[in-house]
């Protein structure tokens, strides 16, 4: 599902149990060595992910050269934390022994869970973030530990687990790690009640997020943050 706005193209793609049900390839381990020793599950949302990223790799790609049939590798590692980052590639041509590519300049964030993935991209200095995740997990007892007052007041229309999903998308968005709680990133409303800004220490960065349901019971959030320092 390829989404746009007028200033910062993006491309959002999904994948799930069914897609990955033939795919075998060798799973990455944190210093990027074959491991076999994954459980299932596991295996299932990397496949997941990689193929999500895959597309919308592949979907942003082709936004931006129409007229290009777009062939996108994707290069996945585990770091020492556990977290993965994505790389994409274009080839640019093939041979018997060969893959001759090119990186893509882009921000690709993935988000998986149960053999689901979601996975947007969008051309750097742009950065996207994406959240995953089962509509109505997050107990309203616990709104305040990542709600601020004013996101309580200007959000009331939206879920909690969208609310959650839409931090998660921004705080992958800006590149925050665990030294960061969700209370010290706020999103900002605008007169129609759709997210426009993120505002995070003394910064306030335009975004753009959509929310979106794939499947049943499930919730996507995506948010796309105009470069930082531009």
């Amino acid at each position: 599902m390829p989404s746009s706005n007028r200033e910062i193209p993006y491309a959002v793609a999904v994948a799930t149990p069914r897609d990955t049900r033939e795919l075998t390839p060798a799973m990455p381990n944190a210093d990027g060595n074959p491991e076999t020793e994954w459980s299932e599950p596991r295996r299932r949302d990397w496949l997941a992910s990689r193929l999500a990223a895959k597309r919308a790799a592949t979907r942003l790609a082709s936004q931006l050269r129409p007229h290009a049939r777009e062939d996108v590798l994707i290069e996945t590692a585990l770091t020492s934390h556990g977290s993965t980052t994505v790389r994409a590639r274009r080839v640019g041509g093939r041979t018997a022994t060969r893959v001759l590519s090119f990186p893509l300049d882009l921000s690709i964030s993935i988000s998986h869970s149960e053999g689901h993935a979601l996975a947007a991209a969008a051309p750097h200095p742009a950065r996207v973030g994406v959240d995953l995740e089962r509509e109505g997990q997050v107990d309203p007892a616990h709104a305040h530990y990542f709600l601020s007052p004013l996101e309580q007041r200007q959000h009331e229309s939206r879920s909690l687990t969208e609310l959650w999903a839409l931090k998660e998308s921004a705080w992958k968005a800006l590149g925050c790690d665990e030294s960061t709680p969700f209370r010290d990133l706020e999103l900002i409303a605008d007169v129609a009640g759709g997210m426009s800004a993120a505002r995070l220490g003394n910064m306030v960065l335009p975004m753009t997020a959509e929310v979106s349901r794939p499947w049943p019971g499930w919730i996507a959030a995506v948010v796309v943050i105009k470069g930082v320092g531009e």
